[in-house]
């Protein structure tokens, strides 16, 4: 009987459990801030729009081509300079740029209280630079040359920015070298090169492979307007092929966003209506690259004589191994006779 009963029991038990239904979960809802603050007015919940008042568009099938036209690296009908407002010298020697910039000055440091030259980029063609292709082994400034070259222009900066484009091998000599002048070391922006074929570009060097130019930002005096930026110290651009530039630079072309960067930085230095120019100095400026407003561009000519030289000095060089190689092949050959 005791078993009977309490077999009942749980037959019971069960159906009364499974007769019973779930309870339905209720939708989740966002609790407003006015439960727990006074004087927080509720905000009614946001209702979904209608799917009839919703528009829709249907894009043609010709915006999903795969192909796409691209544009050249650097646009040749890029708007340059009005001629009023630039300045640009070309000259053999860029000792030269000294005794111009010392007749362009005269009219305005006497009258004016601000710095005749505010922000100044340089793109010296260092001697460490070797014939290796990118290079052909003319860049021959050394850090004597730069340093006596820099003391006779920073005579027209007596507060601003310069920028001096160098490489991990000389930054350390770069930046003793600008101390000496009174000049401060303050930042750097990394130029961080890519091929056309959007890969990393990889170059010897003693250590790690190098993929990257350094600009280095020094400061010099007090007094002029800086404008912070939040933008990246780390440029993403790519190099310009080597034939297009070798026959006429001597370093390759920077990207035009390191102008963008130097013009927002300094507000002040650019075209000055009153003044008739502006206070940006650049020196080894590119013949290809395009002039921009209150800029005074120096170019170093790379004449077509000191080319001719050095291919001839090549073909010598060329001829000598030829014959070297020539003479050791007799001798081999008088040696197992």
């Amino acid at each position: 009987m005791s078993l009977r009963r309490q077999t009942q029991n749980t037959l019971s038990i069960t159906t009364i459990t499974t007769s019973t239904s779930a309870p339905v979960a209720k939708k989740p809802t966002q609790l407003s801030l006015a439960n727990f603050f006074s004087g927080v007015k509720k905000v009614k919940p946001k209702a979904d729009t209608p799917d009839d008042l919703i528009s829709r568009y249907i894009i043609p099938n010709d915006l999903f081509s795969g192909v796409k036209q691209m544009r050249g690296l650097y646009n040749s009908k890029r708007v340059s300079a009005t001629e009023p407002k630039t300045a640009y010298w070309e000259i053999e020697d860029m000792n030269d740029c000294v005794s111009v910039l010392d007749e362009v000055m005269s009219q305005t440091e006497a009258t004016s209280s601000q710095s005749p030259i505010e922000g100044m980029l340089i793109d010296p063609p260092w001697d460490f630079y070797v014939a290796d292709g990118r290079n052909d082994g003319r860049c021959t400034w050394s850090l004597t040359n730069m340093m006596s070259l820099m003391e006779n222009v920073l005579q027209h900066m007596s507060a601003g920015l310069i920028f001096m484009w160098t490489h991990k091998s000389t930054q350390a000599d770069v930046v003793r070298m600008m101390y000496t002048l009174g000049c401060t070391y303050v930042e750097n922006l990394v130029w961080f090169k890519k091929t056309l074929s959007n890969v990393l570009q990889d170059r010897p060097s003693p250590y790690f492979s190098s993929s990257k130019e350094i600009l280095l930002i020094f400061k010099r005096g007090e007094g002029f307007e800086l404008r912070h930026q939040r933008t990246a110290d780390v440029l993403i651009d790519f190099e310009r092929p080597t034939e297009q530039w070798i026959h006429e630079e001597y370093t390759e072309l920077k990207p035009p966003g390191v102008y963008d960067m130097i013009e927002t930085l300094l507000p002040k230095a650019g075209f000055d209506q009153a003044l008739g120019r502006g206070r940006f100095l650049e020196l080894w400026a590119k013949r290809q690259a395009p002039r921009r407003d209150g800029w005074l561009a120096f170019h170093n000519i790379k004449t077509a004589e000191d080319t001719e030289v050095k291919q001839i000095i090549q073909k010598d060089m060329m001829d000598t191994a030829n014959n070297e190689s020539e003479v050791a092949e007799v001798a081999s050959m008088a040696d197992q006779n």
